[in-house]
């Protein structure tokens, strides 16, 4: 008993000298024990659930009513701040040891692309403007054009990115696009090339036999 040094338990100890106890063991010190500190975190500025398509439901099912294919942002917007693992609580022994506590385990750096990172490698800022993603912490930015509508009269599209078309896609057009094409609207006898990504049809396509779809990422529509 005269090793212990900390953690004593006055309570216990008064009633003890009080002739207050039993045959039964009475605590006299506690130690503490460790705590460890908070793991380092991310801290994201847009969905970062987004753009991994439709809700899945509980049977399996595709749940097309709650689709978000992804997050628009603007050049210099922040994307994701890093806060740092914290240090960990020390414990200690009756007998006066101090029980270090461990300090919290520190992420790596977001892998990716459309971004800057600033000095302390903490911040992360989009150095364009598009869609933002985030899958298997690869952080993205791409190219992102969004057009009401594609016809013979508004005029082909080919574009260096993601191609977002609120409307429909008459007959006639074509959307070419090195990453997703989204379309929202109705889409008839088009041609429709995604060479680097998906394309997804909300509304699905009926052209009889003159549209045709190619997607490297594969074809999603409802």
């Amino acid at each position: 008993a005269h090793d212990i040094t900390q953690g004593y338990q006055e309570e216990n100890i008064d009633r003890i000298c009080e002739g207050q106890y039993d045959d039964k063991p009475i605590l006299v010190a506690r130690g503490a024990i460790p705590k460890k500190g908070a793991d380092g975190r991310y801290e994201y500025f847009f969905d970062a659930d987004s753009g991994k398509g439709p809700k899945i439901r509980e049977d399996g099912s595709v749940d097309y009513q709650y689709v978000n294919w992804g997050t628009v942002v603007n050049e210099g917007d922040v994307l994701a701040v890093y806060h740092d693992a914290e240090e960990g609580e020390d414990g200690f022994s009756v007998n006066g040891a101090v029980l270090k506590g461990k300090k919290g385990i520190e992420q790596g750096l977001l892998k990716g692309s459309g971004f800057v990172l600033s000095e302390d490698k903490h911040t992360y800022t989009a150095a364009i403007s598009g869609m933002v993603s985030l899958k298997g912490g690869i952080l993205q930015v791409i190219k992102h054009l969004d057009v009401s509508e594609v016809s013979l009269v508004t005029g082909n599209v080919d574009f260096d990115g993601t191609v977002h078309v609120k409307g429909d896609v008459e007959n006639g057009a074509l959307i070419k696009a090195t990453e997703d094409i989204i379309i929202d609207g109705n889409v008839g006898g088009a041609e429709i090339i995604s060479t680097g990504g998906r394309v997804i049809l909300n509304k699905g396509m009926n052209a009889g036999r003159r549209g045709k779809v190619s997607a490297k990422g594969g074809v999603v529509s409802k």
